[in-house]
């Protein structure tokens, strides 16, 4: 009775262990079937790094076939096939982070999961990555992730080849950056970023291909005035401003925009009005005023209806705001600056006298243009009276009919 006792314990231990080992056979197999494909990847990893990985992989026709890797086409097929990008990406623990995500490691092995997945059309492997990615990120997670890659040399290419797939993404991330700049210092570090995006989106290309692109992104960004504005505010006043500005004027002449249209956006505020000829006749602005009313009557010489600047000026602001910009560039440490409102006010004048214009008439004139009515009515008179001041005094001298042109040197042409 005791043995047969003793017997029945031994052989129920036996069969708990058998039972325990099967089942731990099985989970152990089946952590091996479920962990092979990601273990595969890793150890193929270590042999395929990331630069191979993007350069010979992301970025040419060859495929992961032509690289000797069916075995691991296979394996992962066989026994990834249930599990998905997104939830790849928590294995690889890819997330967004400070970095440049396309260039570490866990969105490279990610990629190459994705790429493994998708081989029926190599051709397509840009467009299946960019949209696995969308499953798992924010469009603003994106912006994110292509605005840090674009702008590291060792992504930018790949990067430019995933959002081709998606224009959309390229245009946030630039309008962005161009949100960020500083209208009144515009040349700074965040334009080097958006022009850096805007030239790797573009290819090689010569400078002036460069500029015209550029000024269309800004165009449409800031719209022709705004942009005229920004490159015309004194800080802006440099090699770069000039580069955009003079691609604008040649725009402005294939489509044959008038020379006082023009200067409607150049002094659109009352800031660039007192600064127009304040800061000097070099600086960008009068020389778009000189320049580009020069050009306009060469190139249309039949659509000369205004022949002088004065003219192209008292167009486009009227003649008290005109009054006003002269008066404010008298007062300029500039001397040249000075010799142009002197020059400039003596013209005004003299064609005042011409139309028959007494000092009361003027002064009338001046104070009722409604072109100055936000200046308010106490600074319309105290103008209006200056004006009227000067413009006696100046009939007054001798030499009221002569128009001494002495230090206008820089390309006056039809004045």
């Amino acid at each position: 009775m005791h043995f047969r006792y003793l017997r029945a314990i031994v052989l129920a231990s036996l069969l708990a262990a058998s039972t325990l080992a099967r089942t731990n056979f099985k989970s152990a197999t089946s952590q091996t079937q479920h962990s092979s494909g990601s273990q595969s990847i890793d150890d193929e990893f270590r042999v395929l790094s990331l630069p191979t990985f993007q350069k010979e992989v992301l970025m040419t026709k060859k495929s992961l076939y032509l690289l000797g890797l069916k075995h691991i086409v296979a394996s992962v097929r066989h026994v990834e096939i249930k599990v998905t990008p997104k939830e790849y990406a928590a294995i690889c623990e890819m997330k967004l982070g400070s970095q440049n995500l396309l260039a570490d490691t866990s969105w490279a092995k990610w990629a190459y999961f994705v790429c493994l997945r998708e081989m029926d059309d190599w051709t397509r492997r840009h467009e299946v990555i960019l949209s696995a990615m969308k499953d798992i990120f924010t469009s603003g997670d994106l912006d994110v992730i292509f605005k840090r890659a674009l702008l590291d040399s060792e992504t930018s290419e790949l990067a430019v080849a995933l959002i081709n797939h998606d224009p959309l993404i390229f245009d946030r991330v630039t309008k962005k950056i161009l949100a960020e700049i500083n209208r009144h210092n515009f040349f700074g570090d965040h334009y080097n970023e958006w022009v850096k995006c805007i030239r790797i989106q573009s290819g090689d290309q010569d400078e002036e291909t460069y500029v015209l692109k550029e000024l269309k992104h800004l165009t449409e960004f800031y719209g022709e005035s705004d942009l005229v504005r920004i490159l015309t505010s004194p800080k802006n006043q440099n090699d770069i401003g000039q580069k955009y500005m003079d691609a604008l004027c040649a725009v402005w002449l294939n489509d044959k925009k008038r020379p006082d249209d023009v200067m409607k956006m150049v002094i659109g505020t009352k800031y660039h009005l007192f600064n127009f000829l304040y800061h000097g006749p070099r600086t960008i602005s009068p020389q778009v005023w000189v320049s580009y009313h020069y050009h306009f009557y060469v190139m249309y010489p039949n659509e000369a209806r205004m022949l002088t600047l004065l003219d192209t000026l008292t167009s486009a602001i009227g003649p008290a705001k005109v009054a006003i910009m002269l008066w404010a560039a008298q007062m300029s440490p500039d001397l040249l600056a000075r010799e142009w409102a002197l020059y400039f006010q003596k013209a005004q004048y003299q064609e005042w006298f011409a139309k028959g214009l007494s000092s009361d008439t003027v002064e009338k004139e001046v104070a009722n243009d409604v072109k100055i009515d936000d200046f308010g009515v106490c600074f319309r008179t105290e103008l209006a009276n200056y004006v009227r001041n000067e413009y006696t005094t100046a009939l007054l001298h001798p030499n009221f009919k002569e128009l001494n042109v002495l230090g206008l040197d820089i390309g006056l042409q039809g004045t």
